[in-house]
């Protein structure tokens, strides 16, 4: 029996763009921060929600940047979904 969420469901997780990055943030940043451009691992807060600006050389990094949801053109939450479905997807 197939076991994957519905969209429904899945937003019951996700619910809004809010949380999908609040769990990119945990994911991308829980053990550190630490600079692509100068390997500095100290940072103040970035342009833009969730971002993280480097104290060194101020290379701006957003929460999306080095990702698969880097510069998508439609609402993260259904980016979400649609990696959830590519990973849960049944295997022959």
């Amino acid at each position: 029996r197939d076991k994957t969420m519905d969209y429904a469901q899945f937003k019951t997780l996700y619910p809004d763009a809010l949380a999908c990055y609040r769990f990119l943030e945990t994911l991308k940043w829980e053990k550190s921060f630490k600079c692509r451009k100068c390997a500095n691992d100290r940072y103040f807060d970035g342009s833009s929600k969730f971002a993280r600006r480097c104290t060194r050389c101020g290379y701006n990094e957003s929460i999306t940047a080095f990702t698969l949801f880097h510069s998508i053109k439609f609402p993260v939450e259904k980016a979400f979904y649609l990696a959830y479905l590519t990973v849960s997807g049944k295997k022959d």
